[in-house]
């Protein structure tokens, strides 16, 4: 008996590794009603692999080491995604980045970047079709420094479907941090702190506004916090 509970441990310990979220909080990730369908949308539209924001700020970085701009000149590129693969969390994105070298007295210091277009995405719970658009600038360029510090707000609009509850929603979601850094090498996202407030109408009845925080910790993780629960995140 004693060997079987510890296969037993060992698989639950296996299937926890294996998907985007853990299973520390697994209840909370059950959760009914509501806060299941306000939690999950948080979740897509944050993870980087359902296209969501840090899927998005990961590309900046990308874009900000290769940017060859002139002092207060921008440059436009297209952006497309999808996972490409239906057995996964299916989503796609379409956006248009305007990246501007912002310079004192001749010197570049900033880059700016101004996103608009859409995000798409379906889980069990929810269908989501929303627009985005983040605004982002850029610090800390010089060689000396080992990574980049983000300031930006990203924000979503659009209508939800909670097939759970056969419901369409309409909200407004809004993730704002200025601390956020990113390894120059890796282009990863190393440390930081992020806010999200959700406003939420469903059907006539008054809207609700919902907050939540992330801790970026490095190496693809992160800590969701929501409703006085922590929720862990790797991507």
């Amino acid at each position: 008996m004693k060997r079987n509970v510890l296969i037993l441990h060992f698989l639950l310990a296996t299937f926890c590794t294996t998907f985007f979220f853990s299973c520390k909080k697994d209840k909370d990730d059950r959760l009914s009603g509501r806060s299941a369908d306000i939690l999950e949308l948080i979740k897509r539209s944050t993870a980087s692999n359902s296209g969501g924001f840090i899927h998005l700020v990961e590309e900046m970085a990308m874009l900000a080491s290769v940017s060859q701009l002139d002092c207060n000149h921008y440059s436009d590129t297209t952006l497309h995604g999808d996972n490409g693969n239906p057995s996964l969390t299916p989503f796609t994105y379409d956006v248009l980045v305007r990246r501007e070298m912002l310079c004192t007295s001749g010197t570049p210091t900033r880059i700016s970047f101004a996103v608009q277009g859409n995000h798409d995405f379906e889980t069990i719970r929810l269908k989501d079709e929303s627009s985005v658009n983040m605004s982002n600038i850029i610090e800390r360029l010089t060689n000396a420094d080992a990574d980049w510090q983000f300031t930006i707000v990203y924000g979503r609009s659009g209508t939800i479907k909670s097939r759970m509850r056969d419901l369409t929603i309409r909200n407004n979601f809004r993730i704002s941090s200025g601390d956020i850094t990113i390894d120059k090498t890796s282009l990863r996202i190393s440390g930081g702190t992020a806010r999200i407030d959700v406003m939420w109408e469903e059907g006539d009845q008054p809207s609700l506004v919902f907050s939540a925080n992330i801790t970026f910790h490095g190496k693809n993780r992160a800590t969701l916090q929501f409703e006085g629960n922590n929720h862990q995140l790797h991507w």
